[in-house]
């Protein structure tokens, strides 16, 4: 029943967020692009590791146990049996319309999610042509990883359509329900897509703050029941998982002794800035951020993405830097991943500050 509950619930979410947006012609775009990714989802199992071992082995668990806490026993210790079980159950609800479970259509569950917030980015870039090159962006950095299970494609697309709807009604006067209501929903499923969710919220938060300061206005209380809001599921997830005993790899590990190790080595600064600065995506995009962000100042929506993907570039840093995994083989294993937030908020900044102001109306 609870299983079914969640399904039903999540279902809502999704129509709330979509249904006044999903048959208009703006948004057809949005629309046909999920679909495609879905068709190609459904082609093939998927061959990635992360994607098998954690999100459909979590979804193929609570399918086969009938309950949203079946990794909390921490059998396959090796699975992050911490991180959020959103996704793997709307996988596993899935596999019950189907009536069995295979690794094939579950992940189809991964490009579908992506729609809600596809329909609040897409809109916010105002011309056709603009909203293609966005898609296009996508799949050259999302790569296989839109359509094999992995979560961290629709984890960026939250955290741009969150960053988004927060700097938006930072900006208005009189923010309408429906904003709110977007910005609920969209942060809440941020927050339990994984556990980075919860520092790309606050990161998006930040900005915000920033926003607020630089145009001189002062915080809506709105916002912040929103948000406080948002944080209930994970909270109620994160309580369960203290429960149960769990924690994440780096609390479990000698924390203080890799980081410290690290820090007194060069060669790990060498290896975090070729990784996460000097990778082709970060240095075609950095420059003209820097540049729009300080020509056009408070106009600028670029100015308010600086310190959001400021942040979370130095949340990585203390992550990296804290893993127990072997340094380089963490780096070159996921970096390509963990930075496709700021990629992606980066690419939309500068596509909506390249437009007119009188186009952005």
């Amino acid at each position: 029943m609870l299983l079914t509950a969640l399904v039903v619930a999540c279902l809502g979410m999704f129509l709330v967020v979509a249904f006044t947006h999903l048959f208009s012609r703006q948004n057809s775009l949005a629309v046909v692009f999920v679909l495609a990714l879905s068709l190609i989802a459904l082609a093939s199992p998927s061959p990635a590791w992360d994607a098998r071992s954690i999100w459909l082995f979590h979804g193929k668990r609570i399918f086969y146990d009938a309950s949203l806490y079946a990794q909390l026993d921490n059998y396959a210790i090796w699975s992050h049996n911490d991180y959020p079980s959103f996704v793997p159950a709307l996988m596993a609800s899935v596999a019950h319309v189907f009536g069995y479970w295979n690794d094939v259509f579950p992940k189809v569950v991964v490009p579908l999610a992506m729609l809600p917030a596809l329909l609040v980015i897409l809109p916010r870039i105002p011309r056709l042509e603009w909203r293609m090159v966005f898609l296009v962006v996508l799949v050259a950095l999302g790569g296989n990883h839109l359509v094999d299970g992995y979560v961290d494609a629709l984890l960026a697309l939250s955290f741009v359509a969150t960053f988004l709807l927060v700097n938006e009604i930072m900006a208005a006067d009189r923010p309408g329900f429906g904003q709110y209501l977007q910005l609920t929903l969209t942060a809440a499923i941020l927050a339990l897509v994984k556990n980075e969710g919860a520092a790309l919220l606050l990161c998006a938060t930040l900005a915000g703050l920033v926003g607020t300061l630089v145009r001189r206005r002062g915080v809506k209380l709105g916002m912040v029941v929103c948000l406080a809001t948002a944080l209930l599921p994970l909270l109620a997830w994160k309580l369960s998982v203290s429960h149960a005993g769990l924690s994440n790899d780096l609390a479990g590990s000698d924390l203080m002794g890799q980081i410290s190790g690290r820090l007194r080595s060069v060669h790990s600064y060498s290896l975090l800035i070729e990784s996460l600065l000097l990778r082709l995506p970060s240095m075609i995009l950095l420059p003209p951020l820097l540049v729009i962000a300080f020509a056009a100042r408070r106009n600028s929506i670029s100015l308010y993405v600086l310190p959001a993907c400021g942040t979370y570039v130095a949340v990585l840093f203390a992550v990296y830097m804290s893993t127990p995994n072997d340094f380089a083989w963490h780096l070159s294993t996921s970096a390509d991943r963990t930075l496709l937030p700021v990629w992606l908020l980066a690419t939309c900044a500068l596509l909506v500050d390249l437009t007119p102001k009188h186009e952005r109306e």
